[in-house]
């Protein structure tokens, strides 16, 4: 790594200029600069080994950055539903099901974080959608070709696989016209020999005249899958043992930027714009450690002493000093240095939080305003807004990032089905929401607006977290069927007893009465 010009316990990357950027999607320049990032997120942030006697703090703010705007986009679970042009699609809601089990069967939660992490350190994220023989698949399918795609349309006899790919081993090519069109792909990785014969099986590498059964199943080999939408091919140590068409007919990558850069299909880093602020505030805060440490072994100054042994400072020592001798204590901290330091780390933690646009309020500090706001209420309804207000540029970044993410689960899923033989849909994605919600109100609002025509009920369910509305309401239906409820009930035979089915026109239900009190509610919530 390049020697800073100007403090070299400060410096860890040199700033990408317009020359160096130009060049930075060539496939070498964007892996160094992957490793570059992924050091700075693990904690490796200084250039040069510590000197003896050195004090060097490492505050990781790039970990927590990263992790905490990953927690706010993705911390919990998204849903999904398909979208099917026909009303009268009773396949539909099969195939959901069936895509949702898949994405159960994948671990997709913690696998979608896990690359939103990944995609944030590194700038660019993707994913590998392949079909992998089952326990049930064709037992005369030779072993062999476990490891190779299958046909389209053999879900019976296969397993959808999703996986999130090393974007640090992956090079690829779009379209000039529509970035978002792959038109190749290659990946490498590495395989032990034992792995490599058990997926793709002895016979193939000594047909291609690798001698694979004379490694040791710990020795390991360098695999590289090609991909076009025309053809196929996998090599081992720059062998080839598979070569031909593409058995999918599409390419199995959905691969996506963490922060779109205009006019490339690569993006950028998370860490891209707090790398300097970041090692800068490691060098401060080591510095200021070293005075506050300085300062409690105070160095002892000598004037016309020739001879310093037995002169320590300690409690109770007693010192003979020649005449003219001179001793003093040198005072580190005075004139406010100290003060002078921590506010200039209390800038550097200023420049961080503003940048990477995650508000101190985001880590727990800054908040205890929140409660006074709306008059004295102690909270109340506008404590969310204020909450809101202090966190809105994290929800701003997050927008962004899922306006990505839509396409891109949206593009895997189709995938999914296409692989498995199921019809194909497009879908729309659920977010939870960014910030926490109060379910008590909300509940409350949403009884509001269905009863005032405003919302219907499958849209205040989807406000609520239900992830299928409708299946809920056929759940509702049969319940009430079995108990009985449809018909006036508790032995009133009033209004009061009576439970309106779902499927009842508007005539047949009774008028709901709005208090003042839900009325105020849904005017201060925005409803």
């Amino acid at each position: 790594m390049a020697s800073n010009p100007f403090s070299s316990d400060a410096y860890l990357m040199p700033p990408v200029n317009l020359t160096d950027y130009q060049m930075s999607n060539q496939a070498g320049a964007r892996w160094s600069r992957y490793q570059q990032y992924l050091s700075f997120y693990r904690g490796w942030q200084w250039s040069e080994l510590r000197r003896p006697g050195e004090r060097r703090l490492t505050v990781n703010y790039a970990r927590a950055i990263v992790q905490k705007h990953a927690s706010y986009f993705i911390g919990k679970p998204v849903q999904f539903e398909l979208i099917s042009n026909n009303h009268a699609d009773l396949s539909l809601k099969a195939t959901e099901q069936a895509l949702r089990e898949m994405w159960d069967d994948n671990g997709l939660a913690v696998v979608d974080y896990d690359a939103a992490v990944d995609a944030a350190v590194l700038g660019d994220g993707g994913f590998k959608v392949t079909l992998q023989p089952n326990d049930e698949a064709d037992p005369l399918e030779p072993v062999r070709h476990a490891g190779r795609p299958r046909q389209t349309g053999t879900g019976a006899g296969g397993r959808v696989v999703v996986r999130a790919v090393d974007i640090t081993r992956l090079n690829a090519g779009f379209k000039y016209a529509d970035l978002k069109q792959l038109t190749w792909v290659t990946e490498q990785y590495q395989l032990t020999a034992g792995e490599a014969r058990e997926q793709y099986g002895s016979d193939l590498f000594e047909a291609a005249g690798l001698t694979m059964n004379a490694l040791a199943d710990s020795e390991n080999v360098e695999m590289l899958e090609r991909w076009t939408e025309s053809q196929y091919s996998v090599e081992v140590n720059r062998t080839a043992i598979i070569a031909g068409p593409n058995p999918y007919g599409f390419i199995p990558y959905v691969l996506f930027p963490n922060r779109a850069v205009p006019r490339c299909a690569w993006g950028e880093s998370d860490l891209e714009d707090i790398l300097p602020l970041a090692s800068e505030f490691n060098v401060r805060v080591s510095v200021l450690s070293q005075l506050l440490q300085m300062s409690g072994n105070p160095v002892l100054v000598l004037e016309n002493v020739e001879d310093s042994e037995g002169l320590r400072v300690g409690p109770g020592a007693i010192w003979h000093l020649p005449e003219g001798a001179k001793a003093q204590l040198l005072e580190m901290l005075s004139s406010g240095g100290v003060d002078l330091h921590i506010k200039y780390i209390e800038t550097l933690y200023q420049m961080l939080h503003d940048l990477s646009e995650a508000p101190a309020s985001g880590f727990g500090r800054g908040g205890q305003s929140s409660g006074r706001s709306g008059g004295g209420g102690g909270g109340g309804g506008s404590s969310g807004v204020a909450l809101e207000i202090m966190l809105h540029p994290v929800i701003q970044r997050v927008s962004r990032k899922r306006r990505i993410w839509d396409e891109v689960l949206d593009r895997r899923n189709r995938m999914m089905l296409r692989l498995s033989g199921l019809p194909v849909y497009r879908s729309r994605i659920i977010w939870p929401d960014v910030l926490p919600r109060d379910r008590a109100a909300l509940v409350t609002q949403e009884v509001g607006l269905v009863a005032s025509s405003i919302h219907s009920l499958a849209t205040a369910r989807r406000v609520l977290g239900d992830e299928q509305p409708e299946l809920e309401n056929d759940l509702i239906v049969a319940e009430r069927e079995k108990l009985g409820l449809n018909a006036v009930g508790g032995g009133s035979g009033g209004a009061a007893g009576r439970i309106a089915p779902i499927g009842a026109s508007a005539k047949d239900q009774q008028p709901v009465k709005l208090s003042g009190a839900l009325v105020q509610g849904l005017s201060n919530s925005g409803g």
